[in-house]
This record gives C-alpha cells, sequence and structure tokens, in this order.
C-alpha cells in the first residue's frame, strides 16, 4: 500500500498548478497543466465524503453531458479525480448576468440535465449535488462539472451515513429524513427548473412569488416544479425521465433509478408537503433544515 502511495503521490505531483478553482469541505478544484501541457481539472477529495465506486463507474462513460474522467487514483485519505476541462460558465454565473432564462432555454437545460443524471442513475448512483455551480453552460448544453458527493444506492439503508449538499437544492432525505435515491435528485433538478424560471434561488424571498408570476412561468412548468419538489418522495416523478417528458423535453435514458418507484421509502408525512403547504414560515423551515444538516453531518 505503502508503495502505491508513493506512485500515486510521484504520479500526482506530475500535474502543475495553474489556479484553485473552488475549495469546499467536500474537496478542492484545482486547473492544471498536464506533463503533456494538456489544461486538465484535478479534484481531490475527501474519502469519507465520496464515493471511489461512483467514480470509477463515471470513468468507463463518454457522454459529453457528464465529467470526462482522464486519470483516478487515491493518495492518504483522499480520492483525485483528473478530469476535461469545460471552457464555459456556471449555470449559477449565467443567471446572475443575464436573470431568468427563456422559458425554452429553461426547459432544454433541464432536458439534458435529465439526461445526463439518467445516466448515472442507470448505473446506481445518486448525486446528491445538482445546484448552478455544478453545471456549466457551453456550446448550448447544459453540463454537470462535479461528481463529489455522489453515492450509490444501498438497499435497506433508513437515511445516508451523512448530511450533504446545496442548501436549497438539496433533498428534504439529504436532512436526514430518509436515504437518497434518484428522487433526490429529481428534486434538486425540478429546483434547478425553477431557479432557471424565476432568476432566483429558492431560498430567496421572492422565489415563491415570481414562481407563481403568469406572465413569465406557464402554469405547467410551475406545477412540474410543484411536483418535483414535493417533500414525500412518493408524491414526486419518480424518475428523471418523468420529469423531463412532464416539462416538454426528452431523454435517452429513461431506466429504471436506484431505489426507483418499487422501493420502500419511508413516509415522512401523510401527503406530499412543500415547506409552505406544510405550514412552516420560512424562517422556521429554515432553522430545522439546517437543524437537521448539522445534527446529522
Amino acid at each position: 500500500m505503502a508503495a502505491n502511495y508513493a506512485s500515486a503521490a510521484e504520479h500526482d505531483a506530475s500535474y502543475r498548478i495553474i489556479r484553485t478553482l473552488s475549495e469546499k469541505p467536500t474537496g478542492r478544484t484545482e486547473l492544471v497543466y498536464s506533463a503533456d501541457g494538456r489544461v486538465l481539472v484535478r479534484k481531490r477529495m475527501p474519502l469519507e465524503l465520496t464515493s471511489e465506486g461512483a467514480w470509477r463507474a463515471l470513468a468507463r462513460t463518454s457522454s459529453p453531458l457528464l465529467p470526462q474522467v482522464r486519470d483516478l487514483y487515491t493518495l492518504p485519505g483522499e480520492l483525485v479525480a483528473i478530469l476535461t476541462y469545460v471552457d464555459g460558465v456556471s449555470l449559477e454565473e449565467l443567471v446572475s448576468s443575464t436573470g431568468r432564462l427563456d422559458n425554452s432555454e429553461a426547459v432544454k437545460f433541464t432536458g439534458q440535465l435529465c439526461d445526463a443524471v439518467g445516466q448515472l442513475h442507470a448505473m446506481g448512483i445518486v448525486h446528491r449535488d445538482l445546484s448552478p455551480s455544478n453545471v456549466v453552460v457551453s456550446d448550448d448544453m447544459a453540463r454537470i462539472i462535479d461528481l463529489g458527493i455522489s453515492r450509490t444506492y444501498v438497499d435497506g439503508a433508513s437515511r445516508d451515513t451523512r448530511a450533504v449538499g446545496t442548501y436549497g437544492f438539496a433533498s428534504p432525505e439529504q436532512f436526514g429524513f430518509a436515504q437518497t435515491d434518484a428522487r433526490s435528485d429529481v428534486f434538486s433538478l425540478g429546483t434547478l427548473l425553477g431557479y432557471m424560471l424565476t432568476g432566483l434561488r429558492p431560498d430567496d424571498p421572492g422565489f415563491e412569488a415570481a414562481l407563481a408570476d403568469a406572465r413569465h412561468v406557464p402554469a405547467h412548468l410551475r406545477a412540474v416544479v410543484a411536483r418535483a419538489r414535493a417533500f414525500e418522495p412518493s408524491q414526486r416523478f419518480q424518475s428523471v425521465a418523468e420529469l423531463a417528458q412532464a416539462a416538454g423535453s426528452q431523454v435517452t435514458y429513461a431506466a429504471t433509478s436506484p431505489g426507483g418507484a418499487s422501493q420502500a421509502v419511508p413516509r415522512v408525512v401523510a401527503r406530499s408537503l412543500s415547506w409552505r403547504e406544510a405550514g412552516f414560515p420560512r424562517q422556521l423551515a429554515t432553522i430545522v433544515s439546517w437543524a437537521f444538516f448539522l445534527f446529522w453531518g
């Protein structure tokens, strides 16, 4: 093992850092030069927060909508992935600069993201962190660029071992209510659609009002967002293909996802309820969500 680590460390040192792109508890992302001068992305991820199996499965894919893994190795306490660099702007940067997207563009990007996530689900991978900063728009395509906290579905587990995700876009299950499965990603994708339609994050005080504004958001898309974001997983779309179809997009990968509709998921409320429908004031909802995040984190 020591010899393997030494070899991996020597290999790791062959990449030259250009700059750090992001630094989070879930890992560090760097822009690097390879030994032959190519510009690539290096992700360093704590082993306890990432799934090596998920990354190795991803390395076997070639979809342009997913991160392209060029190298994968383990160092003491961390997994390192070398990825193809995608030159574009994050969805977060795009919306920050332009505001809400055109409805047709939001639907198109949602379909592309559903297609990408459907491919992950077909491999048994749950993404768990579909957020504006983890999507890059390039060449009129929305691509997923990060798989840092993905995991594989575990039969019989009552909840995830650790609460992780981007607040506002992460599903309730990720705060300890149940194990995450494909429908957790449906929640996040529906939230991303709402974000693109309104130009606002879901924890913004004006999000609900903007989503209800019929001048900008058609009723059928508002209904799609509401169903995708249902509190109880059984009341959401049961696959990303269903979500895409309801929004008006088509996806290639329509396979039943890990923990799909046939899998039992603990019921946490009598019916599907959003925080608002359940009678929670926004401030209380925020406190409760973060309490779960901190307790199970």
